[in-house]
Order: C-alpha cells, then sequence, then structure tokens
C-alpha cells in the first residue's frame, strides 16, 4: 500500500506488527522528515548509491592517497580556517546578529557546573544514587583535595601529521559541505582498513521507509496538512519570531521550555542566536526541548527562533579522522567553536524500537519515549485534527530511535567521552511526531581547533571500556592518575576552568594574536 492509499481509518497498532529488518533502499525512494539543503554534486555519487557495502570498501580502498600538509606554520593553516569563518560571517546578513566569540565569564560558569555535575553523574551505574550524593552540598562544595597532576596535558588538541591518508575526500557528496576522511596510522594507502560504518549512505535529514514504518510515514502525511502545520507568518507583518507572543512556533518552544524543572529565569533557551546552555542537570535529554521556525514560516526558518539555523549554514568545517589503531574514527573540527553552539544533527533511518535490528542497536539513539507525560501535557495545549492527534497519542505508546547505521551523517562517528564537549537535545519543527525531531548536537564548552567533538555514550557503555577508554580526558574512568579520580562537583569544574584557560590562551598565542598582528601590518 503506497503512503497516498493509507487513510484515516488505517492507523497501525505497532504492537500487532511484527519486527522487521529494514529494507536496503536508495534513500531517493525513502519518505524525507526535513527539507533538502543546497546541493551540487561533487563525486561519483551514483556508483557509491548503487554499490553493496563490499563494494564501497574496495572504492574507498581504491582512491585512498597520500595527501601533505603545505608546508608552513601549523597554526597558520588554523590562523586561515579561522578568518574562512570570518569572511563567511561578514558575508551573510543572515548571521550578523549571531556573536562568533568566547562566551561570557557569568556564562562559562553555568557551562562549567552542569559540565562537572555531568561528569560526576556518570561515574554512578544508578542515575539515583549519583543523584543523592549530588544533592548533598556539604559533600559537593569542600574543597580539600589537591591536584598534583600537569593538567596541560589535557587539552586535547589533536594535531594531525604533515602526511596522512586520504580516504575520502567528501563524504556528503556535497560541495556545499565537505567531510573529508582522513587514516593517520598507516603509512601506506593500501594498509588502511575501511570499516563498515564508513560505508553508510550520507544524508542530511531523517528518513523513514513506508514500508517499514507505516505510522511515522502517515504522520509525514497528516503533519503536511496545514491544520496540523506548526508554523507563524511574523516576518508578514515585520516581527521577529524569538520572544513574540504573538509567534505560534515561539509559543510552542515557550510551552516546552516551560516543562523545565526550573523557575523561569533559569530556563534552556532554545534561540537562533543566544547560546543554549544547560542549568538543570537530571534528565537534560527529557526536560530539554525546543519548537523552532522552518521553510513553512514567513521568516522560512531564518529568523531568531531557530535553534538549528547555525547548523543548517554549515559554518563549522568537519573532518572525519583516525588516530589510534585501538579507536574508531573521530570527529573534529579546524576552527573553534563557542559553548552553547548547535554544530551537527545527529541523522538517519526513524524506526519503531522493535524495528531496530539487534546489530544496530548500539548506534541507534532514542528520539522518543513511550508514556512520556511531558508529551502527553504538550498535546493536551495543541489542537490538531482529531485523526491526526490519536496518531500523535498512539506514537507515545512506543519508543522511536534514529538509526544511521544505512543511512546517516557524520554525526554517527561522534567518540565517547568521560568529560564531553557535547550534549543531545530535541528541537522539533513543522509539527509533533517522532518524523518531525531535530536530534542536535550542542557544545557544553568553547570548543578550540582540532579538539575531538564528543558525547557521553551512557555508563553502560562506559563500564565496557573502564580498563581500555581513550578519550583522554583529566575524567576518564581509565585513568592512572589518582588526584584526579573521585572529584567531587567543585573540584571538577575547577579542573574544567584551568584546562579550558590553558586552552584559551594557547588559541590566542597561536592564533588569534598572530592574526591581529598580521592586519596591523596590513594597515
Amino acid at each position: 500500500m503506497s503512503l497516498a492509499e493509507i487513510s484515516d481509518d488505517e492507523i497501525i497498532n505497532e504492537d500487532e506488527v511484527e519486527s522487521t529488518e529494514p529494507v536496503k533502499i536508495s534513500p531517493f525512494s525513502m519518505l524525507k522528515a526535513g527539507p533538502e539543503p543546497p546541493f551540487d554534486l561533487d563525486g561519483d555519487y551514483k556508483n557509491w548509491l548503487n554499490a553493496s557495502r563490499e563494494q564501497r570498501k574496495e572504492i574507498m580502498r581504491k582512491q585512498a592517497k597520500i595527501v601533505r600538509r603545505k608546508q608552513e606554520n601549523y597554526y597558520k593553516s588554523i590562523a586561515r580556517e579561522h578568518n574562512n569563518v570570518l569572511l563567511k560571517l561578514g558575508k551573510d546578513d543572515e548571521l550578523k546578529d549571531w556573536k562568533y566569540d568566547y562566551i561570557s565569564e557569568e556564562e562559562s560558569g553555568i557551562c562549567r557546573r552542569f559540565l562537572a555535575e555531568k561528569t560526576y553523574l556518570g561515574r554512578f551505574k544508578v542515575a539515583g544514587e549519583g543523584e543523592r550524593r549530588l544533592k548533598n552540598k556539604d559533600l559537593q562544595m569542600r574543597n580539600d583535595k589537591k591536584i598534583k597532576s600537569d593538567l596541560s596535558q589535557y587539552l586535547l588538541h589533536y594535531r594531525p601529521p604533515d602526511r596522512r591518508v586520504l580516504i575520502a575526500s567528501n563524504l556528503t557528496f556535497n560541495k556545499y559541505n565537505r567531510v573529508p576522511v582522513y587514516c593517520d596510522i598507516t603509512e601506506k594507502p593500501e594498509d588502511v582498513i575501511i570499516p563498515s560504518s564508513l560505508t553508510f549512505e550520507y544524508i542530511d535529514n531523517n528518513i523513514v521507509n513506508d514500508s517499514v514504518e507505516r505510522n511515522l510515514a502517515y504522520a509525514l502525511k497528516l503533519g503536511g496538512k496545514k491544520e496540523n502545520q506548526i508554523c507563524c507568518d511574523c516576518a508578514a507583518k515585520g516581527k521577529e519570531c524569538y520572544e513574540n507572543i504573538d509567534c505560534q512556533c515561539f509559543e510552542l518552544n515557550s510551552k516546552m521550555s516551560r516543562l523545565q524543572p526550573l523557575k523561569d529565569d533559569q530556563l534552556t533557551e532554545f534561540s537562533s542566536r543566544k547560546p543554549i546552555l544547560f542549568k538543570h542537570i537530571f534528565n537534560t535529554y527529557y526536560n530539554n526541548i525546543g519548537f523552532a521556525c522552518s521553510e513553512l514560516c514567513g521568516c522560512l526558518g531564518k529568523c531568531n527562533n531557530n535553534a538549528t539555523f547555525l547548523i543548517e549554514k554549515n559554518l563549522f568545517p568537519l573532518e572525519i579522522y583516525r588516530s589510534d589503531m585501538e579507536m574508531g574514527f573521530s570527529v573534529r573540527s579546524t576552527v573553534f567553536i563557542p559553548a552553547g553552539t548547535p554544530v551537527v544533527e545527529f541523522a538517519g533511518e526513524l524506526l519503531e524500537e522493535a524495528h531496530v535490528p539487534l546489530e544496530h542497536a548500539e548506534y541507534a539513539y532514542q528520539c522518543s519515549s513511550k508514556d512520556d507525560e511531558k508529551w502527553e501535557l504538550l498535546l493536551d495545549r495543541v489542537n490538531f485534527e482529531p485523526a491526526y492527534d490519536r496518531l500523535l497519542r498512539q506514537f507515545n505508546k512506543q519508543n522511536y530511535y534514529i538509526d544511521p547505521t544505512i543511512y546517516g551523517n557524520v554525526a554517527r562517528m561522534v567518540g565517547h567521552s568521560c568529560c564531553p564537549n557535547m550534549e543531545v537535545v530535541r528541537v522539533y519543527k513543522r509539527s509533533l511526531s517522532p518524523a518531525h525531531v531535530n536530534m542536535i548536537m550542542v557544545t557544553l564548552e568553547d570548543v578550540y581547533p582540532g579538539t575531538p567533538l564528543s558525547i557521553d555514550y551512557g555508563y553502560h557503555y562506559s563500564q565496557r571500556l573502564v580498563e581500555r577508554c581513550k578519550c583522554g580526558t583529566f575524567a576518564c574512568r581509565n585513568s592512572k592518575a589518582k588526584d584526579l579520580q573521585h572529584l567531587n562537583v567543585l573540584k571538577l569544574a575547577e579542573v574544567i576552568k584551568e584546562i579550558h584557560g590553558h586552552r584559551r590562551e594557547m588559541f590566542q598565542r597561536t592564533v588569534l594574536k598572530p592574526m591581529e598582528r598580521f592586519r596591523n601590518k596590513s594597515l
């Protein structure tokens, strides 16, 4: 049955559907949960699309080659990348109000506290135990442990070798969003090991296979009706959207914010221009949800009420690389990224939990939870047509996941860290089904050029790596530095502040000040 043939009376009870392994089909034949970004073909995409996974490995092996960095000071190349971002900002009127700089000291303090608490909670197998100890202020505010370790060894700035093996010049096949793939652990291209994790089909938006997820496909159909769309026409009235009480999108964004267990002046805000700062550590993913303007709005999503706006701009160049034989591939940027910045969306195939193949479970990320009381509250506050409302409430009886194994993007290569520099949160656009969610990764601290991007995969994952984790952070659960183990939140925040100070000083000394001297000479 095609999507067009599904009627309002044919909403499927997912409990009665047997688990079905996703069939490999072209992403062009899948339903896309969002509009396609600007695209200019770069490479033989047709050949890649038609190849099997083993054939794709062979394609990568054949195209692998040695590349050498220009014979110049390494930091000069970093300065050039930084300058490219400044040039982009200068040419784009839509970004003129966004501040590309360090966040304020007050905002940095909020970030440090959250990251310290997150790092602390990550040690505990039972969340309740960590939360109980975290609420013990006497335990957390004691400052009696001395740090002897040299914290400058934890800067995590990865400087690639001058000679690298380029596996793929552009994994996206899109000139507007180049993502190269490097291997820095082999001398010869023929010695490169290509894992299956690199053979996915690159997508920019979540996709739905309507033969597997008929209800999600139906949600996209019903959600496309005007009466079920959430959009605004503020631009036609010459008004901005964020903090505009007459904006339907901001109204829902605000309602979602007020579901956070905080006072109104402490809420995490989801805006295009302001940094996204997390102020409550418990159930961060569950409590922090935003709603954004989209291409359906009069503003086309180019306003101040779109937390995915910077991601859509592809402002920060990303690369995938491998630097250690015992680790998989990682992701880094060659430019500075301020704290509170949405960097990338985690994209993949949307699947109900029973439809996620067992071998994909390790890569899939849950995007909705059954029996979500807050979700029911939201639905009670929004008026949809009855058939769509029933469908949305049925979604609340299932868990849905984003599976990037076959169809995915660069975010699937982001690694684990025991003290991560990004957090994953949900932002909805256009409507409120699982097919309308955007999972975005937001920086928790200033990220300096070369620093691996990371998230915390969770306690159960990290426990498997207790003796093997190589995240390299001061808080690594595999660390042998005894003076850095068992720190309370206050000491964790102090250590984070000192490490951050080292990173900033190095960035200013090696990149910003030389750029300033060069500009002064040119005047």
